[in-house]
């Protein structure tokens, strides 16, 4: 139980950290934009 629980809360941890990788990287996109 506590291990299935566990594994649900590294995958939930993993989307949140890419989904803010791909905001960040949206995020120096425009900026490199800007910049050019």
């Amino acid at each position: 139980m506590l291990e299935s629980t566990n594994e649900k809360s590294k995958i939930t941890l993993l989307k949140i950290v890419s989904k803010n990788i791909e905001d960040s990287m949206e995020l120096l996109g425009i900026s490199l934009v800007k910049e050019i």
